[in-house]
């Protein structure tokens, strides 16, 4: 593509060269001050909005920008209900970037401001496994994995609350192994209750609607895989993990989940004895 615009480049006479030069240079990035700035000078009230919103969702992705200069420009936000759905994702990003850092305490702060319960159930869930990272502090965590399910019974089925409920099972595995088993049936039931359901991927799709305005974002969402948590409480239980898996309505869930216990039970067994190559002794 280089060699091909250099050929069309030296086609040009130097007037010629000059203006495709100026058409295809890049306008100068504006700072997120003007860009708000901008914005809000804008007569379109639709098309405001927009451009307000796409400026404080990009910063906090990017983390170019404080949570106060967020929460101070979603001011300007006319639409009561776009401005809540742009904060808590914006939230959401912030309390993701600050857990990464192993900022513990902000990132749980936030994470208590984003308002979808099962997108907030899980970011707990999240700060629960790096808590038990840094901690021996068994009670600590307990109290939040609580704070999660607390969540989580207020929220509506959704693929998030799912991944939540497997980090808290997988976490309760450790500190707490009845609580575990007790906790996977009732995943279980959230799983069944979904017409669809994919767990094998890291991420969601998250939309945001107004009038003249949307847009669509991938909330990254890693965490454990159904077949990571049976396998585990396998080791605990593994005739009672078995008969939870055959729960699973979906085959394909039900085949993954039931095959990582047959792999378990296969790394569990003895190794074989190795044959002997000597010759039987003859009986007298």
């Amino acid at each position: 593509m280089a060699e091909a615009k250099g050929n069309i480049y030296s086609l040009l006479n130097q007037p010629e060269q000059q203006r495709t030069g100026e058409k295809l240079t890049d306008p100068p990035k504006r700072s997120f001050d003007e860009t708000i700035e901008e914005a809000d000078k804008l007569a379109d009230a639709d098309i405001r909005e927009g451009q307000i919103a796409l400026a404080i969702l990009n910063a906090a992705e990017t983390g170019s920008e404080s949570v106060e200069k967020l929460e101070a420009a979603s001011l300007k936000l006319d639409d009561v209900k776009l401005r809540s759905q742009v904060m808590s994702l914006a939230y959401f990003y912030r309390s993701q970037k600050l857990l990464k850092e192993k900022k513990i305490g902000e990132s749980r702060r936030l994470a208590a401001k984003v308002e979808e319960p099962d997108q907030r159930a899980y970011l707990y869930a999240q700060i629960a496994t790096e808590s038990l990272k840094q901690t021996k502090n068994d009670t600590e965590v307990r109290e939040m994995l609580e704070d999660v399910l607390q969540a989580v019974a207020k929220a509506p089925n959704s693929e998030v609350k799912a991944r939540a409920m497997l980090v808290v099972v997988h976490l309760y595995i450790a500190i707490d192994p009845n609580r575990a088993v007790a906790l996977l049936g009732e995943v279980v039931k959230t799983i069944n209750s979904l017409e669809s359901i994919d767990l094998s991927g890291d991420h969601i799709r998250k939309q945001i609607e107004a009038k003249g305005f949307g847009t669509y974002r991938v909330l990254q969402t890693p965490g454990f895989s159904p077949e990571i948590v049976f396998r585990e409480m396998g080791k605990l239980d593994f005739d009672g993990t078995l008969y939870v898996a055959s729960n699973l309505s979906d085959k394909s869930l039900r085949a993954l989940t039931s095959l990582s216990l047959a792999e378990q039970c296969i790394k569990d067994l003895p190794p074989p004895k190795a044959k002997s190559n000597k010759p039987a002794a003859l009986k007298p």
